[in-house]
């Protein structure tokens, strides 16, 4: 991990912070998705990371070369997608 310094300023935390979700996160979905022959059409994110702005918006760039829709799931159309493995667990 790198620790906090007051030597960066907040727009250097915030770069080095999206091109981690970039490298890290969006390259595995894009990996993922490249695996399949026709690719979903919408897989929705759920769970904690699909309430983050930011990896929303770094994942849907990474993905402008395939024709997916980025979104967020609505769990049971009630919840959210902050419940997704709490309704996968009951199911």
């Amino acid at each position: 991990l790198v620790p906090f310094s007051g030597k960066l300023a907040a727009e250097e935390w915030r770069s080095l912070r999206l091109a981690i979700k970039q490298e890290t996160v969006a390259a595995n979905i894009g990996r993922c998705l490249t695996a399949f022959e026709e690719p979903p059409s919408a897989p929705p994110p759920a769970s904690t990371s699909a309430l983050d702005d930011e990896l929303m918006r770094t994942v849907g760039e990474a993905l402008r070369g395939i024709p997916i829709v980025v979104g967020r799931a609505n769990i049971d159309g009630v919840h959210g997608p902050r419940f997704a493995v709490a309704r996968g667990l009951v199911a």
